[in-house]
């Protein structure tokens, strides 16, 4: 090979050298430069489950139950065929269920509710003058229902304050006995009436609840007649109810 063209290997050589040592240069720099960044980088954060969000307390919803309380009121025999008036106030316990639905608009919340239950009210009151002077007429009541629509204000999420009214009806019968205390007859009716009522209502748990409240109602006047050969014992009769009653639902 010719001296020239030795010389001329040399350089390209030389160049290719140069070059190689340039780039090796360059990549260890961008290395250097992207682990300084890497470093500067904050440190990823562990992994966190959501956090849970408790459900809001709302009173919107259906539900049913059930309640015991007691109960106290009057029935009113007017011209007890001629002996004036009884009047045989009786008091008891009363026992049952309801079911009803709620919605509420802001602390607001509007229902409606039947509300029936089994009472043992019974009382026999003495018949001074007239026809069966010293005979002694008695009220006892089988059970009562209480429809009604009711408005709440929710003083806290949990705890709602209401009153209710609407319609009653109760079914009761009218005994007479002689003045031995023989049982002589009876007239059984279902009356009807009016209700009117308060109460509060409290949530303990998510679909639970519990309430206190009391409830008054009228159920007319009503006539009544047992026959009694060669007799009839006749009147008016006009009852009330008192009712304290305490109770549980269960919403879904």
């Amino acid at each position: 090979m010719s001296e020239k063209k030795q010389a001329k290997s040399g350089i390209v050589g030389r160049a290719i050298g140069v070059r190689s040592l340039a780039g090796a240069t360059a990549a260890t720099l961008i290395a250097t430069s992207l682990t300084a960044v890497a470093a500067d980088l904050p440190a990823r954060p562990a992994y966190q489950a959501p956090a849970m969000v408790a459900p809001v307390q709302t009173w919107t919803g259906c539900y049913i139950g059930g309640n015991i309380g007691a109960a106290w009121g009057e029935a009113k025999i007017e011209n007890a065929t001629g002996a004036g008036s009884v009047t045989p106030s009786n008091n008891g316990f009363l026992v049952g269920g309801q079911i009803g639905c709620d919605y509420q608009s802001g602390a607001w919340v509007f229902g409606i509710r039947n509300l029936g239950d089994w009472s043992n009210l019974d009382k026999r009151s003495g018949i001074v003058g007239g026809t069966f002077n010293g005979f002694s007429v008695g009220t006892k009541s089988n059970w009562v229902d209480l429809l009604t629509v009711r408005a709440g204000y929710a003083m806290q999420p949990a705890w709602l304050l209401y009153i209710q009214g609407g319609g009653a009806a109760r079914n009761s019968d009218v005994q007479l006995f002689n003045a031995a205390g023989t049982f002589l007859g009876e007239v059984g009716k279902t009356r009807t009436g009016w209700t009117i009522g308060a109460g509060s209502e409290y949530k303990f748990a998510p679909n639970w609840s519990v309430f206190l409240e009391y409830n008054y109602a009228d159920f007319g006047n009503n006539g009544v007649s047992i026959s009694v050969p060669p007799n009839t014992f006749s009147g008016n009769v006009k009852t009330n109810a008192n009712m304290v009653l305490t109770g549980v639902n269960w919403r879904f």
